[in-house]
């Protein structure tokens, strides 16, 4: 960590997951919490995980979208993950994204409605 980290405000990172259109629950839950974080002095940042081309995602290609979204995890201080988790494989595929990011994380899940 350097100087200039230290005199930034933090970043909060969302991750919206929800592959359907429009706002889902996962979304204005994910909405809620950034705008939370934003009033407390975060930088806030929210990723649409269904706009990233899925081959880059999953580690098969290469794609500067899918470059910069990891480079701000990276640098996050806080990562929100939300998502629609109605089976295990759901929040395996969710959860796939993390092994990416440099520094070791436990992301904690938690199903907030159905």
């Amino acid at each position: 960590m350097s100087l200039d980290d230290l005199s930034r405000p933090p970043l909060a990172v969302g991750l919206a997951g929800s592959p359907g259109p429009g706002p889902s629950r996962s979304h204005v839950l994910l909405d809620r919490a950034l705008e939370r974080l934003d009033r407390a002095g975060f930088v806030t940042r929210r990723i649409e995980l269904a706009r990233l081309p899925a081959d880059a995602l999953l580690g098969r290609a290469r794609d500067a979208a899918v470059d910069a979204a990891i480079a701000q995890v990276s640098q996050a201080h806080v990562v929100l993950a939300a998502t629609r988790l109605a089976r295990a494989v759901d929040e395996a595929i969710a959860l796939a994204q993390f092994p990416a990011v440099s520094d070791p994380i436990t992301p904690h899940v938690s199903e907030v409605t159905r």
